[in-house]
C-alpha cells in the first residue's frame, strides 16, 4: 500500500490509502479506502453534511411554496380588459411579491391580521385576475383573489367584483417597475 498526500474535500482534508492489488479485480481501476483511524470522523462529518444538505432542500422548498405556487395555472387569468396587458412573467412575479408582502405585513389592526392568516392558510383555494392598470402614469398590476368554488363562470373574461365575503375576496395592485404592492383590501363582512 501507499499513501497519497492529503486530499481536500471542501473543509474536508483526509488521506487516501490506494491498494493496488485490490485495484486488479477491478480491470485495472484503482480502488480508494480511507484511513481506518480517520473512517469515524469522516462518516460523522458526512452525516453533518447530509443532514444540512436535507435541511436546505427542505427549506428551499418552503421558500418556493406560497400564493405563486399554491395557485394553479388553471386558476389564474390575465384579462385583456385592462389598459395594457401584463405578461405571464410580470404576474409571476406579482405572486412572488405578493406572498412576501402578506408574510411580512405589520398590521396593528387584529382583525387585518386574522384576514390574511386566513388567506395565507387558503391560498390553493384561490383563482386571481391580472389586470394592466395605469394609474398616475404607471403601470399597475391589479390582483383580484377570489374562491374558486364559488360558480364565477364568467372570470376568464370579466372581472369578479362581490360586496362582502371577508377574506375570501380581496385585492392588491403590483407595481412591475419597483416590485413593491400597494393598495391592499380585503372585502367586509355582511
Amino acid at each position: 500500500m501507499r499513501y497519497l498526500p492529503i486530499l481536500h474535500f471542501g473543509f474536508l482534508n483526509t488521506q487516501i490509502v490506494l491498494d493496488k492489488r485490490e485495484s486488479q479485480k477491478y480491470n485495472g481501476l484503482m480502488t480508494i479506502e480511507l484511513n481506518r483511524k480517520l473512517r469515524p470522523n469522516i462518516c460523522s462529518t458526512m452525516k453533518t453534511i447530509l443532514v444540512f444538505l436535507f435541511g436546505f432542500m427542505v427549506l428551499q422548498g418552503f421558500a418556493f411554496a406560497g400564493i405563486g405556487a399554491d395557485i394553479a395555472e388553471t386558476n389564474r387569468v390575465i384579462l385583456t380588459s385592462g389598459r395594457w396587458n401584463p405578461s405571464v412573467d410580470e404576474a409571476q412575479k406579482a405572486l412572488t411579491a405578493i406572498q412576501a408582502f402578506l408574510e411580512t405585513r405589520n398590521s396593528t389592526n387584529d382583525w387585518d391580521r386574522s384576514d390574511i392568516e386566513n388567506i395565507l392558510k387558503h391560498t390553493k383555494e384561490y383563482r386571481v385576475q391580472f389586470v394592466g392598470i395605469i394609474r398616475d402614469g404607471k403601470k399597475l398590476i391589479w390582483c383580484n383573489f377570489f374562491p374558486k368554488e364559488d360558480g364565477f363562470d364568467y372570470w376568464k373574461r370579466q372581472e369578479v367584483r362581490v360586496m362582502d365575503g371577508g377574506f375570501w375576496f380581496w385585492r392588491i395592485e403590483y407595481d412591475p417597475s419597483t416590485g413593491k404592492c400597494l393598495n391592499f383590501a380585503i372585502n367586509g363582512y355582511a
